[in-house]
């Protein structure tokens, strides 16, 4: 058993620093040196501050959030939950609106490999859905 924990790849990173995503992380990727890295346990810093961040000379940081941190964040934010259903031994993902329940996942076709793979999906189409509907509310 995998007791390690998952975090968000640097595409879903990217996409949660673009709408907001603000909390202290233990891990950050630096385009600097196109590198993840990672922080004492101790040691919290919001890496997509951006002003902040040129003051310590890491311009281009990405926090990385964990699984369920994102998750967390998108519930509280967007009102948005992702969940993930096994299929025959696939994963699923699926981004559920929490006002009135209703499935908003768009274009997840294939099944998951993994939990933690389908879990990350999810996330980042649950950053799409939020982009798609700023769109739509600034036409």
């Amino acid at each position: 058993m995998n007791n390690k924990e998952q975090y968000v790849d640097l595409e879903t990173a990217k996409r949660l620093k673009k709408l907001g995503f603000r909390w202290v992380c233990h891990r950050y990727y630096n385009a600097q040196y196109d590198m993840v890295r990672s922080v004492s346990d101790t040691f919290e810093m919001d890496f997509n501050d951006d002003e902040h961040m040129k003051r310590l000379h890491m311009d281009g940081a990405y926090s990385i959030p964990t699984l369920q941190m994102a998750n967390q964040w998108l519930r509280e934010t967007h009102k948005l939950h992702v969940d993930v259903d096994p299929s025959e031994g696939d994963w699923n993902p699926c981004v559920i609106e929490l006002e009135d329940w209703s499935s908003v996942s768009g274009g997840i076709t294939d099944a998951m490999d993994t939990y933690e793979e389908a879990y990350n999906v999810g996330i980042n189409d649950a950053c799409r859905y939020i982009e798609e509907n700023e769109l739509i509310k600034n036409l």
